[in-house]
């Protein structure tokens, strides 16, 4: 059973009433419990802010309710949801044989991979940063079925997360840590003996010029716009080659996505694309 620990002073957490035994109350919205607090509640509240905005401003927002029930089968921002495709392709091959799981969706953004497993009858915690009704854990609400836990929380702190998992998925935000190692280690050690650790969209550059620049401009860009740095954190936000060495030494088995097989072809031919893989770590204990 998944439990939660109050960020204040680590009692049990109740699910429905969103508050600990020891008598703290936290706001319980759209279904997302929120349990960021202190200083990185106010830094992230004014990110959070400007990067709404700025999401909008750039047509970046799924703003019809009707498509979440089908995510990530949408023919709107195909070159977003064709990748998630394949991650749920990968998931359902790797969860085939699993009996229902107790999974951790780290990074789960407006929840789709959530409302896909827990549709399949596994016990979900969908964690992240990102609140928006239309793009964050709010959008929980649009699905028909949403019987997941949904939780705002630090993402580089999970000493709240009481509880071991069967599977977690680290989606798609690998190189969004300030420290990805440590976080790494972090998330290994909340699997089960047995369970399995897969991070998704690994896009790791040899020749990073082009990428770094792209950050570069983007905050740049994002700090004119608004006033306030981009992001809240320090992140690198791309992986390299040395990025890869670490995680193989970690035990993490790199694969490459089948499907993206013509863009890893032309990442050898022109070092500043990426290569598209996936990573597995089996916990043997």
């Amino acid at each position: 059973m998944i439990q939660l620990l109050c960020p204040q002073c680590k009692a049990p957490l109740h699910r429905e009433t969103a508050a600990c035994t020891s008598g703290h109350q936290f706001v319980l919205e759209d279904g997302v419990h929120h349990l960021i607090h202190g200083t990185v509640e106010e830094q992230l509240d004014a990110f959070l802010s400007a990067f709404n905005d700025f999401r909008a401003e750039d047509y970046l927002l799924l703003n019809d309710p009707t498509y979440y029930d089908q995510l990530p089968f949408v023919e709107v921002d195909k070159a977003v949801w064709k990748l998630r495709q394949y991650d749920v392709q990968l998931l359902d091959e790797l969860m085939e044989k699993r009996t229902p799981q107790t999974v951790l969706d780290f990074g789960a953004w407006n929840c789709w991979l959530s409302h896909h497993l827990a549709k399949q009858g596994h016990e979900v915690l969908a964690i992240d940063y990102f609140i928006h009704p239309f793009d964050g854990l709010r959008a929980k609400q649009h699905y028909s079925f949403n019987d997941w836990w949904a939780v705002q929380m630090d993402l580089e702190d999970v000493s709240i997360i009481d509880a071991s998992f069967d599977v977690i998925v680290l989606n798609r935000n690998f190189s969004y840590f300030t420290d990805p190692l440590r976080s790494l280690q972090q998330v290994k050690a909340m699997l089960k003996p047995g369970g399995l650790l897969v991070l998704t969209g690994l896009n790791i550059f040899h020749n990073t010029t082009s990428i770094a620049q792209h950050y570069e401009k983007l905050k740049k860009d994002f700090q004119q716009r608004y006033g306030i740095p981009f992001l809240f954190k320090p992140f690198k936000g791309y992986l390299d080659a040395e990025d890869q060495q670490q995680l193989e030494q970690a035990g993490v088995k790199i694969h490459a996505y089948a499907q993206l097989w013509k863009g890893n072809l032309k990442a050898k031919l022109v070092p500043q694309q990426p290569r598209y893989y996936y990573g597995i770590y089996r916990n043997q204990q």
